[in-house]
């Protein structure tokens, strides 16, 4: 229990349905600023939550090896951040999806401003998060070569070390990162004039969930209220004009590099 790094939320909705009379105990991989424990921001996980008013939920933030095995042993029934880029597994059924990501290329280089797709950086090594390298759609891609790097931080300090010219990430990530550049009077990095992949993010439940169809129906029918009603991209997107959500002293090294 102790490989697991837990962060609970109980959504304490309407339990007089059938479906929500025992918690739901969902998986996320860790990612800065979208699943994380401790207090930190977790973007993703609330927005989750938020969709669940019917149903219990926990969910975990864990390292993705430990992710697998908790749904292997079904210590999980399901998970938060499937992702798009993925093919779907028949062992489970998914929500709309409810999140997504745009992923951009970015630069030192302000000519990062014209890309548009990846054909106009041909055979250029590309740094990227083994999240999104490691998918069904990108571990095949060949029009560039992929320089995998574990997390956002190490995928950033390949360009502060000028280890790869561009790298393709989260746009919200790379706003988050100028903002950190800004108050350190460092020049921003320069970002594609458009994604060059969308993400979309779905939960997924295992098949013999009790109900998860209709877990999912009720899931869908609630994001789409939290989009109308603004909810969605005030849970989801940082507030305008607020400081970074990135940790600065985790990124110290990087603005020194830069």
């Amino acid at each position: 229990m102790g490989k697991f790094i837990a962060v609970c939320l109980v959504v304490a909705g309407s339990v007089g349905f059938a479906w929500a009379k025992s918690a739901l105990n969902l998986v996320g991989n860790t990612v800065p600023t979208l699943i994380s424990e401790n207090g930190k921001p977790a973007r993703l996980i609330e927005l989750a939550s938020a969709g669940f008013i019917y149903s219990k939920v926990n969910i975990t933030a864990t390292k993705p090896v430990w992710a697998g095995a908790g749904l292997r042993s079904n210590k999980f029934n399901g998970y938060i951040d499937h992702y798009s880029l993925d093919q779907p597994r028949i062992d489970y059924v998914y929500s709309q999806p409810y999140a997504n990501i745009q992923l951009y290329i970015a630069s030192v280089d302000s000519s990062a401003k014209t890309i548009e797709r990846l054909e106009q950086v041909v055979d250029e090594r590309i740094g990227i998060e083994r999240r999104f390298a490691n998918t069904d759609k990108l571990r095949v891609e060949r029009t560039v070569k992929w320089s995998r790097a574990d997390d956002f931080y190490h995928n950033i300090l390949q360009i502060a070390e000028q280890r790869v010219s561009y790298i393709l990430a989260d746009k919200v990530m790379l706003d988050e990162m100028n903002k950190l550049l800004a108050a350190n009077g460092e020049e921003p990095l320069s970002i594609s004039v458009r994604p060059i992949f969308e993400v979309g993010i779905s939960i997924g439940l295992k098949t013999n969930v009790k109900n998860a169809d209709k877990i999912l129906s009720d899931f869908d029918n609630n994001i789409a209220k939290l989009i109308d009603s603004s909810e969605h991209s005030r849970i989801y997107f940082p507030k305008p004009g607020s400081p970074s959500l990135l940790d600065s002293a985790i990124y110290e090294n990087v603005i020194r590099k830069w």
